[in-house]
């Protein structure tokens, strides 16, 4: 019975993964211990720069070295990666388009797309097996594997589906040149059946509309909230000439978008609207306008997907799809999908973006030698855990005045019945950039708590972002229009309709669409599943605010000091409760 590590490194949300005997051990972002945002930056000349701090914890959890690991897996093939870039610079460069003759002060020599830059990276990719040597992996032809980017994606929802088949798409930014990936899973063997190519891209488009906003590269996440106050019909005609549908799937107008640069022009001159440079909040002069491109941007996109499902559905006919790629990661789809009843269930990788394909990588491996176990994963809770013994030793460092509890859940639904802010800290962490309970800050939401959650002292995020609801699983019917519960609801992976019954009162949780992101709690996440049910028992409502425990600009905590570190930082967070400690902090300023 083998090892495989699988490890994802090119790009950014840097990660890695174990399997052990075809069951996965550990699946951890770098992030989590080096404290940066995704890992690292995206750079040409940074595709090796390994995540050794996720790879070591991994192999922590089996008390084992870098020597014994049996196989390695990349998750991205620089040859795959070398051959098609260079063709597509080259059949660019003979265009005249509008494009192309800005080709070079739109792709400066030496970066991405150009000869010189992807030489540059392809040689970077090429060390990543002596970098593994000199930690002491052993390493050969026959136990090193550089697998493509949309391989892993799908083998990380269609491995841990527990699916005997099933219909896969994959959408995101790009991999090695592809953007859309369409494939079967069978008999635990993954078939790509066809692709869409950059620089037909949906996820760059998202990142490009994102950043004209004023969100960020990394915004898609607050655009698929700004979506929410906004009017589609606005600027419908202006998107659908940035995304056609095709018979081949989809294209979108690259002479326009000029993705993956900073030349906004074409964007601005289509929607006659500048690129906003600023923080947008709801008090901005052009709040609405930003916000109607976004929903035109939802409703288009949704659009597209259904129509891109649709035909995997004729190509399969299987009746179980699996999801992957950071666009799934967007709410609003997925419950269009959840609605479209085309398939019986769907299966949607917690870690949809970049740091799920290194789970993705060591599954395939292990599928490939014969030893992958066909059984669905519902928790992705792979990170550290931490005993009373190590959290009650880091209080003492930081000389925390605290109190220990022998029924930690009850005590903290008594601060949250109260309208307190708590900071959660419990159990292994989650795989993936949604807390699902193990590290989160918690509030009432009976109590206008969005606003005090998104303020400076707490999140400090943009005031039209919405804040999401756990709530006990056999509960979910009664406050939220669920027609059947899936994996996705799960996972904070769906957005659904409050009842109308609850809107006027669950209203820290109220969106302008009366929708909600949720995460249903099943018993298995066990701590946090008994607090919410004796909230339940406290206020007759088993439903609480959950989003993430970290602070503006900084990855959800990981350890006992991070957290530490996060609840003196956020002045807004009333009580700190980890492991079975509270720490209150008025005692300790």
């Amino acid at each position: 019975m083998s090892i495989v590590l699988g490890i994802n490194c090119s790009f950014h949300e840097t990660s890695a993964a174990l399997v052990k005997d075809g069951n996965l051990i550990c699946a951890v972002a770098e992030e989590r211990f080096n404290r940066k945002k995704r890992g690292k930056e995206i750079k040409i000349n940074n595709p090796n720069e390994l995540p050794f701090k996720a790879i070591e914890n991994c192999l922590s959890r089996l008390n084992i070295s870098y020597t014994e690991v049996d196989y390695w897996a990349i998750s991205f093939d620089p040859e795959l990666r070398l051959k098609n870039n260079l063709d597509w610079e080259s059949e660019d460069k003979k265009n005249f388009s509008r494009f192309i003759k800005e080709y070079n002060k739109t792709y400066p020599e030496g970066s991405f797309g150009t000869i010189k830059g992807e030489r540059l990276f392809y040689d970077k990719l090429l060390t990543i097996p002596s970098l593994l040597k000199n930690k002491g992996a052993k390493i050969n032809n026959k136990n090193f594997f550089f697998l493509p980017h949309h391989l892993c994606h799908a083998a990380s929802s269609f491995h841990a589906s527990g699916f005997d088949n099933a219909a896969i798409l994959i959408l995101d930014a790009g991999g090695e040149y592809e953007s859309s990936w369409m494939a079967e899973g069978k008999d635990k063997k993954i078939k790509k059946i066809k692709s869409i190519d950059f620089p037909n891209s949906l996820g760059f488009l998202w990142i490009k509309l994102s950043e004209f906003c004023g969100l960020g590269y990394y915004g898609s996440g607050k655009l698929m909230g700004l979506a929410s106050w906004g009017n589609s019909k606005n600027y419908m005609k202006e998107m659908e000439s940035l995304i056609k549908i095709t018979e081949e799937g989809f294209e979108t107008n690259e002479e326009r978008i000029l993705a993956a640069t900073d030349n906004f022009s074409g964007i601005e001159d289509l929607f006659k609207l500048k690129r906003n440079r600023t923080r947008l909040t709801l008090e901005h002069e052009d709040f609405q306008k930003y916000a109607d491109i976004a929903s035109a941007l939802q409703e288009r996109t949704i659009k597209v997907v259904l129509h891109l499902i649709a035909k995997l559905k004729k190509m399969t006919n299987s009746d179980k799809l699996c999801l992957a790629g950071g666009l799934f990661l967007n709410c609003h789809v997925n419950q269009k999908i959840l609605e479209s009843e085309l398939f019986n269930e769907i299966y949607i990788c917690p870690a949809a973006t970049d740091d799920g394909t290194a789970a993705g990588a060591a599954f395939e491996i292990s599928s490939r030698i014969g030893e992958l176990k066909n059984k669905k994963i519902k928790n992705w809770f792979f990170g550290n855990y931490y005993t009373n013994d190590k959290i009650e030793e880091e209080l003492k460092k930081e000389n925390l005045a605290y109190r220990k509890f022998d029924n930690i859940e009850m005590e903290t639904a008594k601060l949250l019945h109260n309208d307190k802010v708590i900071a959660w800290f419990q159990d292994g962490f989650e795989f993936g950039p949604r807390a699902l309970g193990c590290r989160s800050i918690l509030a009432n939401p009976l109590f206008p708590n969005k606003e005090r959650l998104n303020s400076k002292k707490i999140k400090d995020r943009e005031n039209f972002r919405p804040v999401c609801p756990s709530v006990i699983e056999h509960s979910a019917k009664v406050y939220f229009s669920i027609k059947q519960i899936e994996q996705p609801h799960f996972n904070m992976l769906s957005t659904t309709k409050i009842k109308k019954d609850w809107i006027n009162k669950l209203i820290g949780i109220k969106h302008p669409d009366d929708t909600a992101r949720i995460q249903l709690v099943s018993k298995e996440n066990k701590r946090f599943y008994n607090l919410l049910d004796e909230f339940r028992k406290l206020s007759g409502v088993g439903v609480i605010i959950n989003t993430s425990f970290n602070s503006r600009g900084e990855p959800i905590v990981n350890s006992p000091k991070d957290a530490i570190k996060t609840f003196k930082k956020c002045k807004g967070i009333d009580y700190l409760v980890i492991g079975d400690f509270i720490v209150k902090r008025w005692q300790n300023e």
